[in-house]
């Protein structure tokens, strides 16, 4: 796989289910998913209880709220 996407809700429950009957590296030939990946989740799983994930960090912005009210007035007027 040369790029990552998140797993689904749907996915993630397939995982919780199938841990029932498979082993791990099962799982990801099932999934079409990297054994790591699977892990991770069912690591993180195991510790949190949770399977929701957590938000993505975001870069500060460049404008304050005060310079985008400016910048939209300034780029809106006639």
């Amino acid at each position: 796989m040369s790029h990552y996407t998140e797993l689904s809700p749907q996915e993630k429950g397939k995982i919780l289910a199938y841990m029932e009957n498979f082993n791990l590296a099962q799982i990801a030939r099932k999934m079409e998913r990297d054994l790591t990946t699977i892990c991770k989740f069912i690591d993180k799983y195991k510790k949190t209880g949770k399977t929701e994930n957590l938000p993505c960090s975001e870069w500060p912005s460049a404008l304050n709220d005060n310079e985008k009210d400016a910048l939209i007035n300034e780029v809106t007027k006639n």
